[in-house]
């Protein structure tokens, strides 16, 4: 079996046998590949190593398992001891051996392919061989962190200032915890009940700010309200204050905290069609119910009055409220 050592002056020796239970395979090279068929069934490997390959010869073995999953124990020729390698189905597997002179001993940890589609194998190990995190996680994680939940914005959520929504309300903040954009999900919100036609205002708790000092920028509404029929052709007047509207009244400012937040505006009907406004606090920046002090009102109230036509069981609204406000202490 004596032949001419090529590698690394010629091409290594590359060796494809066909799948069989157990395989004998002539080593008579520096580097050797060895890359069966795609195993249907499990595989030993013996070797026969020629009296010329020397210490240091490198021995590579390349598998890919059919659909299920399959082993390769090493045989003769392998140093005792070495590791089966487990080849999950339609996966491919790395190992490489070193010659120390006698045998072929393992020289790495088996790697993985995914023979249908290759991607990157996300775990890696330690020094000591236990898992790091999984690097798309990671990956994952620091994206949220720099750039929030939606890329395109490079929005950072922070919860740490939240104030409290309200029961059909939700509340995503966006800042650094200091200068903050609320955005609140207002999802059929009910307002009130009109018990019968004339005028008539109500309203309900939609946020509460936290605690502390806080200043308000800004008010951006996208509200609609639907009621029964007999109100649908209603034209009222919503607005956002820092107190619950009632009273027999169809508009809103005659109270100015039915609508120190948003002043009124009007609607185009009461059956879902949204206002939609950019605003500033009723009575101008930094002024009024938005330079909150501690002790201050904190609540934040979606108004409405009208002189209505009928009754309606109930007025339910649905739409957006985005705050541009700073938390100061």
């Amino acid at each position: 079996m004596a032949r001419i050592i090529k590698f690394p002056f010629g091409a290594s020796e590359a060796i494809t046998p066909a799948y069989a239970a157990a395989i004998a395979v002539d080593v008579a090279d520096t580097k050797t590949i060895l890359s069966p068929e795609t195993l249907t069934g499990n595989m030993t490997i013996n070797l026969s190593i020629d009296s010329e390959v020397v210490a240091g010869s490198e021995l590579i073995v390349i598998a890919t398992a059919d659909s299920s999953e399959r082993t390769i124990t090493f045989g003769t020729g392998f140093s005792a001891g070495t590791d089966n390698l487990v080849i999950g189905g339609t996966l491919t597997k790395t190992a490489s051996f070193i010659f120390n002179g006698t045998a072929f001993t393992e020289k790495s940890e088996p790697t993985g392919i995914d023979s249908a589609a290759v991607s990157l194998n996300t775990t890696h190990r330690t020094g000591n061989g236990s898992d790091h995190a999984n690097v798309s996680t990671n990956t994952t994680n620091i994206a949220n962190l720099t750039n929030g939940t939606t890329v395109r914005t490079g929005r950072i959520q922070n919860s740490s200032t939240a104030g409290t929504p309200e029961a059909g309300v939700t509340a995503v903040n966006y800042g650094d915890g200091t200068n903050i954009v609320t955005v609140l999900t207002v999802t059929d919100l009910d307002l009130g009940t009109v018990a019968a036609g004339g005028n008539f205002a109500t309203g309900a708790l939609a946020y509460t700010f936290p605690a502390g000092v806080h200043t308000l920028e800004v008010t951006n509404v996208n509200l609609g309200v639907v009621g029964d029929l007999a109100v649908q052709a209603d034209t009222p007047e919503i607005g956002i204050g820092s107190v619950v509207a009632s009273g027999a009244v169809a508009v809103l400012n005659g109270t100015a905290t039915f609508m120190d937040y948003v002043t009124e505006q009007t609607m185009t009907d009461v059956n879902g069609t949204p206002t939609v406004g950019l605003f500033l606090p009723t009575a101008g920046a930094l002024s009024g119910i938005a330079l909150n002090e501690t002790g201050d009102v904190k609540a934040l109230n979606i108004n409405i009055a009208d002189n209505w036509a009928g009754a309606s069981a109930s007025l339910l609204c649905s739409g957006t409220i985005t705050l541009k406000w700073s938390k100061i202490a």
